[in-house]
């Protein structure tokens, strides 16, 4: 059966709130102070002989339960001890205690859409501006799909994260040649070393029940064909396994048969796949001028999804362990509200909430948010809009930001 909610019948304002609110209304189930649920309004009104048998209450609401309380902290001692059905003002303590449990909601069904993305296409890439926490909501799906926590990543043989530049190569990814120095001998040899992702993808081969996630920071900042070569086709959700097997570069140089060649079955060495169980997650930065540049070949097998300033802000906040952390989340608000409704910038220059992990515990909030400021946002704002303004009025704008950041009236010299 479906759920439902349910009040009886008598001359009071709840009686009539209930009745009367809207679907879509958030609504706090509770016994006396301790919460059971947080459930959506779905449904009008309606009464019912049988429901009423059972529970003794007349009017009844379809529900649907958006999160079971066993997962979320309690109010505090005696928030919710009045009343069977009230409303809440937005500057009440019960509003911003169902308020801050609907977003942590929000953020999981966020979480579990890219996880479920991520699962399903093999691929997924995470663009933005810097900032935007890209790479700590890449870290956060890979220690949910291996099945760990978030800190116990880096040690964790299920997962690698890597970071893309322009010197990057063939050889640090899959397999090259690599000097050496020869036993007894001054003289230096050559031989074939595997990668970092060859290295991964061998790893999950032998324990192919497991996930394995592999995440590229900054892929726009490397050449992705010189890097990734004739991986392009293995990397293809729908070639996983050993139907995407190729020989690769060196294959020619292997002299013994390693893990894919067994799970080949053929006499030709050097083979190569990527396992079925190995999931890729990548970053990139939407105002760098590389990601133009960005294979098309690529872009077709990773499928993308825009991550707004926003969109990781309260996981961000509150992973802060700085006192002053909501005090920094309304600075940082302001600061993009302008920046976005400025000719200058505009929403792909907004400030990402990322920014906010280098907050430091000083002696007061604005303490730290000046240094916030002065060693990091400054910075950021200035070259974006390097060649843009005249000096004089780059300092003109860079004053008005900081005094709103700081929720100043006039910067202080």
């Amino acid at each position: 059966p479906a759920p439902v909610i349910g009040t009886g019948e008598w001359d009071a304002l709840d009686c009539k709130h209930f009745k009367e609110v809207k679907n879509g209304t958030i609504v706090l189930v509770r016994e006396g102070n301790k919460a059971l649920a947080l459930c959506e309004i779905i449904g009008k009104t309606f009464q019912s002989a049988d429901l009423e048998s059972k529970y003794y209450n007349i009017n009844y609401r379809l529900v649907k339960v958006l999160a079971w309380a066993k997962d979320y902290k309690q109010p505090r001692a005696r928030l919710f001890s009045q009343g069977t059905f009230q409303p809440c003002n937005s500057n009440t303590e019960q509003y911003q205690y169902i308020a801050e449990w609907l977003k942590t909601i929000r953020n999981m069904e966020k979480l579990n859409k890219y996880k479920t993305q991520v699962l399903s296409n093999k691929n997924l890439i995470f663009s933005g501006a810097p900032g935007t926490g890209k790479s700590y909501l890449a870290r956060l799906i890979a220690a949910s799909i291996i099945g760990c926590d978030k800190d116990e990543l880096n040690s964790s043989k299920q997962f690698q994260f890597v970071q893309f530049h322009p010197s990057y190569d063939y050889t640090d990814f899959v397999e090259g040649l690599r000097p050496y120095q020869k036993e007894e001998s001054s003289d230096i040899g050559f031989k074939l070393e595997p990668g970092i992702f060859y290295t991964f993808c061998q790893e999950a081969l032998k324990e192919n029940e497991k996930n394995y996630v592999f995440v590229i920071d900054e892929i726009n900042r490397g050449e992705i064909s010189k890097i990734f070569g004739e991986l392009f086709f293995s990397v293809e959700p729908s070639y996983r396994g050993t139907k995407g097997n190729v020989t690769t570069q060196f294959a020619n140089l292997h002299k013994e048969e390693n893990e894919f060649d067994k799970e080949i079955g053929n006499k030709r060495k050097g083979n190569f796949f990527v396992p079925e169980n190995v999931f890729i997650i990548a970053t990139m930065n939407d105002i760098d001028r590389s990601v133009e540049s960005l294979d098309f070949a690529f872009r077709r097998r990773f499928p993308t999804e825009y991550i707004k300033w926003d969109d990781t802000l309260d996981a961000i906040v509150e992973s802060l362990s700085t006192s002053y952390k909501y005090e920094a989340k309304k600075a940082l608000e302001r600061l993009n509200k302008a920046i976005a409704e400025d000719d200058d910038f505009g929403e792909d220059y907004t400030i990402g909430a990322a920014y906010l992990l280098h907050l430091k515990d000083n002696d007061n909030a604005k303490s730290t948010l000046k240094d916030l400021w002065n060693s990091y946002l400054e910075t950021i704002i200035k070259e974006d809009l390097k060649g843009l303004l005249s000096p004089k009025e780059l300092k003109e704008k860079i004053a008005s930001l900081r005094n709103i950041f700081l929720d100043e009236t006039t910067a202080e010299q």
